[in-house]
């Protein structure tokens, strides 16, 4: 497979563009030839937004944990699903490892991967509606 040598963000969790990523996108969009439909739209996203010099961010936090995750909460809480082999890589001579547990979910995380309507649904409750006794 063709990867991108400066990488591509997983698309699971969803993209987050700047203003001048989306504008440049929107405006110039004619000048080059993206692939519209693909069975691995990261990569081909990714790709698209090379061709325009639009290249991935590091979105972890300051303690290097993510805030886009590509799977469920709760497999990433008990270290399942996508989160052993996604989590773990080199970059230049950091080495990133395999957190488990609370250790991989950042307090100002944004999105995750694989999210049913129930779920999505608690955690709006537990985040927005559930109170701590004694407090307000």
């Amino acid at each position: 497979m063709d990867f991108i040598s400066t990488g591509y963000n997983g698309g699971g969790a969803g993209y987050l563009l700047s203003n001048e990523a989306a504008r440049t996108v929107v405006e110039r969009g004619t000048e080059v030839r993206c692939k519209q439909d693909g069975t691995i739209e990261d990569l081909d996203m990714g790709r698209c937004l090379a061709k325009f010099g639009i290249f991935p961010k590091n979105t972890r936090d300051a303690q290097d944990r993510y805030v886009f995750h590509c799977d469920h909460p709760i497999k990433l809480l008990e270290g399942k699903g996508n989160a052993p082999s996604v989590y773990t890589y080199t970059r230049g001579n950091r080495t990133f490892g395999n957190p488990n547990g609370l250790r991989v979910l950042s307090p100002d995380m944004i999105s995750f991967h694989y999210m049913d309507p129930a779920h999505m649904f608690m955690y709006d409750f537990l985040l927005y509606d559930l109170h701590r006794h004694g407090t307000s």
